[in-house]
């Protein structure tokens, strides 16, 4: 079996395709985006950022070049949104204007020469994976160090992706050895061994992610597999939000479809 041998899943197929044609939402191109749980888009290429409404209005721009380029942008909280300029070392936090809120958060001011994922893991939380110790770290938000735990994934593990749930689980994807699984506080749970994952969300116990042109829902509680949507061959990364599926493709291009229900 090419997934989890040592439990129990059933894979739904909903045989939902997104192969057909698909309008583009009219948005420009970006390399990567997010949703914030009103569901306003971020948007950001190079070192510029952008946040539109549901309807594409821009609403704000935030731009830092001296900066670099935009490594990621966290807006699980819609007043406090993370960016990181992985070259230049540094964490902005920005208001919900995009304003910045306090001064740039140097990385290398702390020794932290590494660091190449950050995401909020709650409100005054930051997680951020250092690849060169191998470590997940918890710090505050003046990068204090509040919980350090070392990877024993038994090789060098270089993950592309990390989620949070808040409050709840942190998700650490390297595409060759899979996903692993992380409380609040950092103490690690369980190793998911979903590998060539694209791009990933969690939203309470399900985690949706897009592997091999499928994006599939996986019900953690249940261990239950679902596809939720085939046919994405061309999409890099996604965003799911109670009513809306978002789906950007190889071109930079995002694309808005509704949610569908799963059957069974």
């Amino acid at each position: 079996m090419r997934r989890f041998i040592l439990i129990l899943l059933t894979i739904v197929a909903l045989g939902f395709s997104y192969a057909q044609e698909r309008p583009s939402y009219i948005l420009p191109p970006c390399d990567n985006f997010t949703v914030d749980l009103h569901g306003n888009l971020y948007l950001w290429k190079d070192a510029v950022l952008e946040k539109h409404s549901e309807t594409g209005k821009v609403l704000a721009q935030y731009s830092n070049p001296s900066l670099g380029t935009i490594r990621s942008v966290d807006a699980s909280i819609p007043s406090k949104i993370l960016v990181f300029h992985q070259e230049s070392g540094t964490l902005v936090l920005l208001d919900n204007t995009l304003s910045p809120a306090g001064n740039a958060l140097s990385l290398f001011d702390h020794n932290l020469y590494s660091i190449t994922l950050a995401a909020f893991a709650g409100t005054n939380r930051i997680a951020l994976f250092d690849d060169a110790a191998q470590q997940l770290l918890l710090t505050d938000l003046d990068l204090n160090i509040v919980n350090s735990t070392p990877i024993d994934a038994g090789s060098d593990f270089h993950p592309a992706l990390i989620d949070v749930s808040l409050d709840k689980n942190i998700l650490l994807s390297d595409s060759l050895l899979g996903i692993l699984l992380f409380d609040k506080f950092g103490s690690f749970e369980r190793k998911l061994p979903l590998t060539g994952v694209k791009s990933l969300q969690m939203q309470g116990e399900h985690l949706y992610y897009l592997q091999e042109g499928n994006l599939y829902n996986y019900d953690l509680s249940a261990l239950d597999i679902i596809l939720v949507a085939n046919g994405l061959s061309d999409v890099k990364a996604f965003r799911r939000t109670n009513s809306t599926l978002y789906l950007l493709n190889d071109k930079g291009a995002l694309i808005q479809r509704p949610v569908l229900r799963s059957r069974r």
